[in-house]
């Protein structure tokens, strides 16, 4: 009885901390814009941008025009192409353009979404054979830590599985050097609420979350192009068009982000054991991280971005 009032207890703070905007950080997101353009899921880099422009006057689509030459569809709602490089087929593959606002899909098409102080926005033509939609990426890090999403920054809070207070730390001392406090949850409790997720821990434990548990599904349903197996021991990473193309196994790490349903994003910073989590913290920066949609980490600590595209 009293194991059941603890963990009542604990979901009852956690939610307590959640409705006050524990994780919120100090004041409302600030800082310039920033625009980069690149295709085949960011390996290939066409163009980058900063202004200073926001605050209600500035959408996703007038801020690509604004360095580049774009062709609109849909009544110049979406767009076509960008530098002569437009949406279609290539090599029999289905190509089209995609953007990211913090590292999150957008929902609305580039004219109607509104763009705000700080937002990183990232535009790539990639694939889609595979995976329609993305709903997230970790290549706009610190974002959507950092900014949060629609100009309004979001709590965070860090899942810790068992034994990983560690390195839940260091996650957590990684954030604060960007400005974002998080708060912590527990593994195995559900409630997404209305902010960010960090899952840390190994795979075995990480694996039972229901938004982490899509990644085992493949990108169809995740969005990303690497596979956990269920025992947890080991990490495939696959290529765009869905295949293996590298599988590593005791000591491999991975940093991903997904969500469930029109739930905020989960980011999975996992890996095989206590030595690949962390490979995977050691992965958190920006410099490592950019224009990549996924990365895997191997046992000699090689990064490798999610989908291989060699």
């Amino acid at each position: 009885m009293a194991a059941r009032k603890t963990a009542a207890g604990l979901v009852m703070a956690c939610a307590a901390m959640l409705a006050t905007g524990c994780g919120l950080g100090a004041g409302t997101p600030s800082g310039e814009l920033s625009l980069r353009v690149t295709e085949n899921f960011g390996t290939q880099q066409l163009g980058h941008l900063s202004s200073a422009k926001a605050g209600g006057e500035e959408t996703a689509m007038r801020q690509l025009q604004r360095g580049h030459s774009v062709g609109t569809r849909f009544s110049g709602r979406f767009v076509q192409s960008v530098n002569g490089k437009s949406a279609g087929t290539e090599s029999g593959k289905p190509v089209d353009w995609f953007f990211f606002v913090n590292g999150v899909e957008s929902p609305t098409g580039a004219a109607e979404t509104v763009l705000h102080a700080g937002d990183s926005v990232w535009w790539d033509r990639r694939d889609w054979s595979q995976a329609v939609h993305v709903p997230a990426v970790v290549g706009s890090w610190p974002q959507p830590f950092r900014s949060g999403l629609k100009g309004k920054r979001l709590p965070v809070r860090i899942i810790c599985a068992p034994g990983f207070e560690r390195e839940c730390d260091a996650v957590e001392a990684l954030l604060a050097k960007q400005g974002v406090t998080a708060s912590r949850g527990l593994a195995g409790i559900a409630g997404r609420g209305s902010g960010l997720r960090l899952l840390v821990g190994d795979w075995k434990a990480l694996g039972h979350d229901p938004t982490g548990s899509l990644l085992e599904s493949g990108p169809g349903l995740s969005g990303v192009y690497a596979k956990p197996s269920a025992n947890g021991q080991s990490i495939a990473l696959l290529n765009a068009g869905g295949q293996v193309a590298a599988q590593f196994g005791a000591g491999s790490g991975l940093v991903a982000a997904t969500n469930e349903g029109d739930a905020q994003p989960t980011w999975i910073v996992s890996g095989t054991d206590h030595s690949g989590v962390g490979r995977a913290i050691s992965a958190l920066n920006a410099s490592t991280l950019a224009s990549r949609y996924a990365v895997v980490i191997a046992p000699d600590g090689s990064v490798h971005p999610a989908p291989e595209t060699n």
